[in-house]
């Protein structure tokens, strides 16, 4: 009997481990997309500024790149962020864009209007 119950109590802690692990996996999941989404908005609001204001505008923001970029890609009016698990997410602008961004964690970027597109560059 005492193995019978020692087993039916190690089946439901088994049970619970695995929601628990499965929980904290959509919870890391839901962050890094919300991090991701909040550095794009803040790129895409800041070149938005710059573009509007004109040629040789400027700003310089702070941003956190997530841990779990792996890449960010500039294409003509795209911003492309690859991530470690093969994913991307990534935005569009009405206008062409450039720039170089690596590395993870926060750091400043400078954003520059120029003839007919805005960089991004790294400070």
């Amino acid at each position: 009997e005492f193995l019978i119950v020692l087993s039916i109590i190690l089946l439901i802690l088994l049970v619970i481990m695995g929601t628990s692990y499965q929980s904290s996996s959509q919870i890391s999941k839901v962050v890094a997309n919300s991090q991701t989404k909040a550095f794009l908005d803040s790129l895409e609001n800041s070149a938005d500024s710059v573009y509007g204001q004109g040629v040789n505008a400027k700003t310089k923001i702070y941003i956190v790149v997530p841990d779990n970029v792996k890449n960010i890609t500039f294409s003509s009016k795209s911003l492309i962020i690859g991530f470690q698990n093969g994913e991307r997410m990534g935005r569009n602008f009405n206008y062409n864009i450039s720039g170089n961004l690596s590395g993870n964690g926060g750091y400043y970027v400078n954003i520059e209007s120029k003839t007919n597109y805005v960089n991004i560059s790294k400070v």
